[in-house]
């Protein structure tokens, strides 16, 4: 199911809240993943932190780094958990699923539409900025964990815990 998204205030109205954060993209118009800098806007600071309450969290506009827009306005997300070497890492991905999108030849041509991963931090802050180093462990667990796992149909929908 889609996320219910709401729009995000202009850029211009929030210059001093937002923060780009670096994400891993797997578009449709290219053949290799790249890094891409995600404009997030952040909680205000006179606002009273309540717990991990969502409303303190991090949004990323991550519309902006979709092609196809007109086609599919709806933008799906999910949060992967990663176990490698005892460590467990998190990321929330992003997709398009619509079946007239063109084929992401940058996930093997197997997933039709673009794909976003930004990293979720320790204390589930929200999202946070991806290391560099994190590239090799994204993409496998994108490629053949998330891409192999979830298959684009309709009904479109994720199982509850994925983790790979």
């Amino acid at each position: 199911m889609p996320s219910t998204r709401v729009q995000p205030l202009s850029p211009s109205r929030t210059k001093k809240s937002t923060l780009f954060i670096r994400a891993r993209c797997y578009s449709s118009s290219q053949t290799h993943p790249s890094w891409r800098f995600v404009p997030t806007q952040l909680p205000p600071k006179r606002q009273p932190q309540i717990g991990r309450s969502k409303k303190n969290l991090r949004y990323p506009w991550v519309e902006g780094l979709f092609n196809n827009r007109r086609l599919q306005p709806y933008i799906h997300d999910t949060m992967i958990t990663v176990n490698r070497n005892g460590s467990e890492h998190k990321f929330m991905v992003f997709c398009q699923n619509h079946r007239y999108l063109p084929s992401n030849a940058t996930v093997g041509g197997c997933w039709r539409g673009d794909i976003v991963v930004m990293k979720i931090g320790t204390a589930d802050s929200g999202v946070v900025n991806m290391p560099l180093q994190e590239s090799l462990l994204v993409d496998d667990a994108i490629i053949h964990g998330f891409v192999a796992q979830i298959k684009q149909r309709t009904p479109f929908r994720f199982p509850k815990n994925l983790t790979f």
